[in-house]
């Protein structure tokens, strides 16, 4: 017995071109240390959607990682590949800084990444050091 279906091609293809000013934006994003300076590569439920977009005031500067339904139109914002992700890690800790994952509210299904000029974060008990970022978030 011979089976034949008919299914389209998958033509998905990871994004592997990394934008320089999306790379520069995730870098001064994560060097704010304000309050929306900690990236969630996923959705840990309805609270804490992915930050996978990061957005700008109207004078241009980058402040803060938010999710995709955020529409502002305060200023530029850009969706955030996973290849510019690793690249912004790559150029913070080459400029001597440290990123910590960790989780949020103590909720282990919201994984979430911060960067300290120092070798350690106050207040954030179950911080560790990472040296790349591994997250699939395309």
């Amino acid at each position: 017995m011979e089976i034949t279906i008919t299914i389209k091609q998958n033509d998905y293809v990871t994004p592997t071109q990394c934008r320089q000013e999306v790379v520069q934006a995730i870098c001064d994003v994560f060097l704010n240390n304000g309050a929306w300076s900690d990236f969630r590569p996923f959705s840990a439920g309805a609270y804490r959607p992915a930050t996978l977009k990061v957005i700008a005031h109207t004078n241009g500067r980058f402040y803060g990682f938010l999710d995709k339904q955020f529409e502002s139109d305060k200023g530029p914002s850009y969706d955030i590949r996973g290849c510019e992700m690793k690249a912004a890690f790559d150029c913070l800790l080459k400029a001597g800084y440290h990123i910590f994952q960790f989780y949020q509210y103590n909720d282990y299904r919201c994984k979430a990444y911060r960067v300290s000029q120092k070798p350690f974060l106050v207040g954030i008990q179950n911080a560790r050091e990472v040296f790349s970022f591994d997250d699939v978030i395309d």
